[in-house]
């Protein structure tokens, strides 16, 4: 959703730059090289130093380890984890001895995991790789075991969170519910399911048109959920044994988000205001296209996406809710709550996660967070527009105009997420962590600025040219409505 309030809607009107010189670093001679083992061989491209040291010091990885530079000169890495104290006398000896003209950087990690995807697309499909590109590869795919080693850290207190924020486990059981239950009259005697019927019916109706076409479209990005469990969990790279306790998390997740799914699939279909053909068309084409957040199998940055991309379907879900009751809703209010409460919870086991990766390593956790906001998200549903008709600028269109959701929406998710993890309180002790962490200090602003921008863009159109009319993506008139239209 906020992809093209973010991104989209400003290429249309003209974007700001004013940050992108900050992240332009050059790899120039920090090619990495796995030299320890014989060239090449299955084991170069399967074990990691992580993993390996992980294993030989019975769980306490050695993620401060110096990588040999393919020029010769050793590169030295900082830490992965670092003590809560920040002490200098926890950092390692090659630490101490930084040579900041030849080390690997968090930045340039970030350009290699960039990279690499091509790499890593071509090494899958069988392709014959230079001498350089499988170094380059078999790098790629060493800093994502040294991201997952440090989240295999504090498997621990992922479990604690999961515990407390997990529905049907724990403190969280109390919240588990199912679709059944906000659909009862489904089941009951044919007086209860007429009743029941109109009074869903009549709470469609109610909705403006903008916020109907909205709650349809969040209807499907809810119906993506195949989509989103490829991207969960990639193990090929991650190191995840089954019953690590994000692994565990992840079924559970899926199992929430399905309700979600079902119960709003449901609604639509009871309402008689949503054009059935049509939602199943743009589910099945969103489906077809797959989904891409931008982390891929980087578990640090699938912690930044989802705590963003949760905390901003909770706003959407909420005020789709608060529309809903505004123009006199009864039930559908209650549901969306229902639905906008688990995205919360969702929220904070992510968000609780990535606090614990920026208390083990600022430097990392900054950089990473700061790379996937500059480089905008890739939202669940950004791959909805068919061939023959774009259909994705219309939904967004709509989620503003409805205020469910827009970038003052998106400033306020990133504000909070920045109280939460406490950055202001945060001390880089890297260059490249002080960047990334005044960019995201300042995001907030900068995203209310553009909105500004955008809707002052947007009332001299509407002067000019009238009020834009809100599109048909989805809705449909009542069964009434259309027998007098004569369809």
């Amino acid at each position: 959703m906020f992809q093209t309030v973010s991104n989209t809607a400003m290429s249309q009107y003209g974007s700001n730059r004013a940050t992108s010189a900050a992240f332009a670093p050059s790899l120039g001679q920090r090619r990495l090289s796995l030299s320890a083992l014989p060239k090449h061989s299955c084991a170069q491209r399967l074990v990691s130093p992580a993993v390996a040291s992980l294993a030989s010091s019975g769980g306490q990885a050695n993620l401060g380890q110096t990588r040999p530079s393919i020029f010769g000169a050793p590169m030295v890495r900082r830490p992965l984890m670092m003590a809560a104290s920040g002490s200098s006398e926890t950092q390692s000896a090659g630490d101490a001895a930084r040579d900041d003209s030849a080390s690997v950087t968090y930045v340039a990690d970030e350009k290699l995991l960039k990279d690499g995807l091509a790499l890593d697309a071509r090494y899958k499909s069988g392709e014959s790789l230079s001498a350089d590109e499988l170094e380059q590869h078999s790098a790629y795919r060493n800093v994502l075991r040294e991201r997952a080693a440090l989240v295999n850290s504090f498997d621990a207190k992922t479990g604690a969170f999961r515990e407390q924020f997990q529905s049907g486990i724990g403190t969280a059981r109390p919240n588990l519910w199912m679709p059944a239950d906000c659909l009862k009259f489904l089941e009951e005697d044919l007086d209860s399911l007429l009743t029941g019927v109109e009074q869903i019916r009549s709470d469609f109706a109610k909705l403006p048109k903008e916020g109907l076409e909205t709650l349809i479209g969040n209807t499907i990005v809810e119906d993506g959920l195949a989509n989103y469990a490829r991207g969960v969990v990639q193990p090929e790279y991650s190191a995840f044994p089954a019953s690590n306790e994000l692994a565990k998390w992840a079924g559970g997740w899926l199992a929430e988000e399905q309700r979600h799914e079902r119960v709003l699939v449901e609604l639509c279909l009871i309402s008689d205001r949503v054009d059935s053909k049509q939602l199943e068309n743009t589910s099945f084409t969103l489906l077809t296209h797959g989904f891409d957040g931008g982390y891929s199998a980087d578990v640090v940055k699938l912690f930044v996406y989802t705590m963003v991309q949760e905390l901003a379907t909770f706003y959407s879900h909420k005020n789709v809710a608060a529309l809903s009751k505004e123009n006199g809703g009864e039930v559908l209010p209650k549901i969306l709550m229902k639905i906008a409460g688990d995205e919360f919870r969702h929220y904070m086991f992510y968000v609780s996660n990535f606090k614990e990766i920026l208390t083990a390593n600022p430097d990392l956790a900054l950089v990473a967070y700061s790379q996937l906001m500059k480089d905008g998200f890739a939202m669940p549903a950004t791959k909805m527009d068919r061939p023959d008709k774009e259909i994705y600028n219309d939904y967004v269109y709509t989620a503003q105009k409805s205020g469910v959701f827009s970038l003052t929406e998106l400033a306020k998710c990133v504000r909070q997420v920045n109280e939460f993890l406490k950055l202001d309180s945060v001390e880089p002790a890297t260059d490249e962590g002080k960047t990334a962490l005044q960019f995201l200090q300042d995001l907030p602003a900068t995203y209310e600025k553009r909105a500004g921008k955008l809707e002052s863009i947007e009332q001299r159109l509407e002067r000019k040219n009238g009020p834009r009319e809100i599109p048909t993506i989805w809705s449909q008139p009542s069964a009434e409505e259309r027998k007098s239209q004569g369809e």
